[in-house]
């Protein structure tokens, strides 16, 4: 056994990330709208209207699009692989949700009751819309477009079929995922990131030493940015 080739011998799956999970857009524009949300219930009014934004910074136009797949499908693909795959081959796990982080950004805002569906009523307005305000007025004061980041990938999508293949399918769908993703962040999101306050707003949160800061990063100097979409 060379153990420079133990990966080949012994398959594993290695799953890198290379940023803090939190600056993901789903945990930080919830987080975020928690944040919001909390402290208008701190002064007893948690109606949409007094519910003071804080904006959720959206790069660029915010059509970039994104296959979103819940944790529990996940791992019922990588169970797939490891007792179902066969050794040196590759497997995409894909997802059949598509949707831009824009539209993204306006299904959470629904969730948290900040506005209804845009165009429900004949006025535009949707039970989350203030007296008078059409729903994407309300979409203007809560979404911040920010410079787009250079390599801010269109679209990222993956061709399942090999492991579908193999009996896998996507069980969950992106509206129910995302609800019991937002539920989990509202109940547990602050004690189990901590403080996190100063990264979520900051469009351009930058990763040094370990360690997250606000700001855009320093011209010349090599950083490691969120992907934050």
């Amino acid at each position: 056994m060379n153990p420079n080739n133990f990966n080949a011998i012994l398959p594993a799956l290695e799953p890198q990330p290379n940023f803090p999970p939190f600056l993901e857009i789903i945990p930080k524009f919830t987080l975020r709208l928690s944040s919001a949300v909390s402290a208008a219930a701190s002064t007893s009014d948690t109606t949409a209207t007094k519910v003071t934004p804080l904006p959720l910074p959206l790069h660029g136009s915010g059509t970039n699009t994104r296959r979103y797949l819940y944790a529990s499908d996940a791992t019922d693909a990588f169970d797939t692989i490891l007792h179902r795959g066969v050794v040196g081959e590759i497997y995409n796990v894909d997802s059949r949700d598509e949707i831009s982080n824009l539209e993204l950004a306006k299904a959470l805002l629904r969730i948290f009751g900040l506005v209804g569906d845009e165009g429900r009523d004949e006025d535009g307005r949707g039970e989350g819309a203030g007296k008078g305000e059409s729903a994407s007025g309300v979409f203007a004061k809560w979404i911040q477009h920010t410079t787009d980041r250079p390599f801010n990938d269109k679209r990222y999508a993956v061709d399942g079929r090999k492991l579908r293949a193999l009996g896998w399918d996507q069980k969950v769908r992106l509206d129910e995922g995302l609800r019991e993703t937002v539920r989990w962040y509202r109940r547990f999101g602050a004690t189990w990131w901590g403080d996190v306050e100063h990264v979520i707003g900051t469009p351009f949160p930058v990763i040094t030493g370990g360690e997250s800061g606000g700001g855009a990063p320093a011209a010349g100097k090599r950083t490691e940015l969120s992907m934050l979409t």
